[in-house]
């Protein structure tokens, strides 16, 4: 059976990333970016470097891989942005990219134009995932500059855009941290919104609610050349 390695969404993409990459040992990771303007070849190049790093094997043949002290590799790639990772273990030198270990160098993944998570590995060997510094500050921004429009609805809409966001630890920090930024706005602003009974009040907690789940979501397509 064919290895499935194109990734149906971003979503898919973290997940694998952490739940059966990181979270197996695939400690080392390299990222290229492959050209746009030559899609019609990215199918030849998946498999140029399927073939090269022989990621396509069988989990015994891992195992024995394994066994000998020998690097493991997997390949994935969603749109045009191609990973291969690999486990501890001896790498042949014919293997000439540049790979860095997500417990020194952590991975910036860039899903959007304007939202990029960083992947590393704790010092207890726990996989953190949560948003850049930059992605962080510009929902910030974007919150305060909504508040300035003094429309409660407007700002809880602008902040339902942080829930679509996966609630992993670190992550959901962040979204507890926004919706604090985005209450003390909505004060400094003096937006009031009302209740029930039609009375005009102060926004709270309960005005900005948060989706804690990590739903589980379909990684692989459902056609692959070859598979």
């Amino acid at each position: 059976m064919a290895q499935q390695y194109l990734v149906e969404s971003w979503k898919g993409l973290l997940q694998y990333i952490t739940n059966n990459l990181l979270g197996k040992g695939y400690y080392y990771w390299h990222c290229t970016e492959l050209p746009v303007q030559k899609q019609d070849k990215w199918l030849k190049i998946d498999e140029k470097l399927m073939s090269k790093y022989e990621t396509n094997i069988d989990k015994f043949k891992r195992h024995r891989r394994k066994a000998k002290g020998l690097a493991n590799f997997v390949y994935i790639r969603w749109e045009q942005y191609a990973f291969i990772f690999h486990t501890e273990g001896t790498v042949p030198d014919v293997y000439d990219d540049k790979f860095y270990d997500i417990r020194q160098e952590p991975l910036f993944l860039k899903v959007g134009e304007l939202t990029t998570f960083v992947l590393q590995i704790s010092g207890n060997g726990k996989v953190n995932v949560k948003l850049s510094s930059d992605t962080y500050q510009g929902l910030k921004a974007v919150i305060h500059n909504t508040a300035k429009r003094r429309n409660p609805v407007l700002l809880q809409n602008t902040f339902k855009m942080v829930n679509g966001l996966p609630s992993y630890g670190p992550v959901l920090k962040q979204k507890r941290d926004l919706a604090t930024f985005a209450i003390k706005q909505a004060e400094k602003n003096q937006i009031r919104i009302r209740n029930e009974q039609g009375k005009k009040r102060k926004m709270n907690r309960k005005d900005f609610w948060i989706y804690t789940k990590k739903p589980t979501v379909k990684v692989f397509s459902e056609f692959e050349e070859g598979g």
